[in-house]
């Protein structure tokens, strides 16, 4: 970040090695000591690699930026069997049993863009966001996406720059206001855990639902969130339990305050970083590894590849093209159930 003259590895590909660059303003990703490591908790460490044959030795990172990564702590999350699911509200459609966590979904979506199309292909289809127990589409806008499917408006700008060491999308203040409106229309409060899933994202709910640990009548000491990546949290989709979400949404100022003094200006990150670190870093809140729950390019599934065969896994990613978009997800819900891959 700004004065430190350090970039931030992401993420490696298995035949690179890591070394450091200088670059200042641009701080993205996090620390690698190597490549991939044997326990994925090591990406977040926050060590220096002295790049090969240097000309001239770069500044390191000053102590506050490295202890902002050091290694989040996490738990195992238990699997339990899925269920199937139908798209219906319903406990018996949903095939939910008494004993199963409820999930409320929410999208964010760019109005006038292929994410009102993707949007109301799940809603036809019943699926996605539109199989949760409860749901919401928010956008900058207030418009009608389908039927009697309103879009909720919040009060923020969704063109957003981008920048940092891998050009992310710098969405956290848009992300900060969705959160906001999120606890201020309390649908959260119904329900056991929360999704925040991206429009292009191919998500089954009903895989996910049956894996949740149980979490009701939870205390603020006990909020807890899925980390869905080993390479750390990807927004794709991100489930936060309940107490979870009030924790996120309140503490936004507070963590935002906190990193940009640690960084020394704007960290130039995503939401989904930003939202990892605030959630473990600052807030405290348990992060539980869930890493079979997402296969996306992000998280090191091959760009176009197709998993979308894999009956293990919640949600893929990226799929923008809508024909691609329909072709996972119809694939994806003929699949025979198999246990999720929550930690591997």
């Amino acid at each position: 970040g700004s004065g430190t003259g350090v970039c931030l590895l992401k993420r490696l590909e298995a035949d690179e090695n890591p070394f450091r660059v200088s670059k200042n303003g641009a701080v993205s990703g996090f620390l690698c000591n190597g490549q991939h490591p044997a326990h994925p908790g090591a990406f977040w460490a926050a060590l220096l690699v002295p790049a090969s044959k240097p000309t001239q030795a770069p500044a390191p990172a000053p102590s506050a930026l490295r202890s902002v990564l050091k290694p989040l702590p996490t738990d195992s999350l238990p699997m339990r069997p899925t269920s199937r699911a139908s798209g219906s509200a319903s406990d018996t459609k949903l095939g939910r049993t008494p004993s199963e966590e409820t999930l409320y979904c929410f999208a964010l979506m760019v109005l006038h863009s292929v994410e009102r199309d993707l949007l109301v292909a799940q809603y036809q289809e019943r699926a996605g966001i539109f199989s949760c127990n409860e749901y919401t589409v928010y956008s900058n806008e207030s418009a009608v996406l389908k039927d009697d499917v309103l879009i909720r408006a919040v009060a923020t700008n969704l063109h957003c720059e981008r920048g940092g060491e891998f050009h992310t999308p710098l969405n956290v203040d848009a992300f900060g206001a969705v959160w906001k409106q999120v606890v201020e229309d309390g649908i959260f409060l119904r329900h056991d855990w929360t999704a925040k899933v991206d429009p292009d994202c191919v998500f089954l709910p009903q895989r996910l639902r049956g894996a949740l640990p149980i979490r009701r009548d939870e205390g603020a000491h006990n909020a807890v969130y899925l980390n869905n990546c080993r390479f750390g949290l990807q927004g794709a989709l991100e489930v936060l339990s309940r107490t979870a979400v009030q924790a996120l949404a309140s503490g936004w100022g507070r963590c935002r305050s906190h990193f940009r003094e640690l960084c020394g200006g704007a960290c130039m990150w995503g939401e989904d970083l930003f939202a990892d670190q605030c959630l473990g870093k600052v807030l405290k809140v348990q992060r539980i590894d869930a890493l079979g729950l997402l296969s996306a390019s992000s998280c090191g599934a091959a760009e176009g590849r197709d998993n979308c065969h894999d009956p293990s896994r919640a949600a893929f990613h990226p799929f923008r093209d809508l024909d691609a978009h329909r072709s996972c997800l119809r694939r994806a819900a003929g699949q025979s159930r198999a246990p999720l891959r929550l930690k591997k």
